[in-house]
């Protein structure tokens, strides 16, 4: 418990990061989610480049916070999200077809 109130160099506390990094891995899946349904593609590039870059703030910043089994699973929670352009497509070409 008291490593979740840790204060990093920035002063945020390790909790307030996370609950940053998820924040924003919300709405880039929701931008991202949006720009295929209506086929926005200036929606799918933003979704894209937030996605981005809260993939490197939590490979980068969140990361090096964690230890052992709990940076493995933020690795595998990664995954989906990483993935989850590629599957939207593909079920809205499938829709499509």
């Amino acid at each position: 418990p008291d490593d979740l109130m840790n204060i990093d160099r920035f002063g945020y506390t390790t909790t307030e990061t996370y609950l940053y990094s998820a924040g924003l891995l919300l709405l880039a899946i929701a931008w991202l989610a949006r720009g295929i349904q209506t086929s926005n593609a200036m929606l799918r590039i933003a979704g894209l480049l937030l996605l981005t870059l809260v993939t490197f703030k939590v490979f980068l910043v969140d990361a090096a916070q964690l230890q052992g089994v709990l940076r493995i699973l933020s690795f595998l929670g990664l995954g989906f999200p990483s993935d989850f352009p590629t599957w939207g497509k593909s079920c809205l070409i499938a829709l499509t077809v």
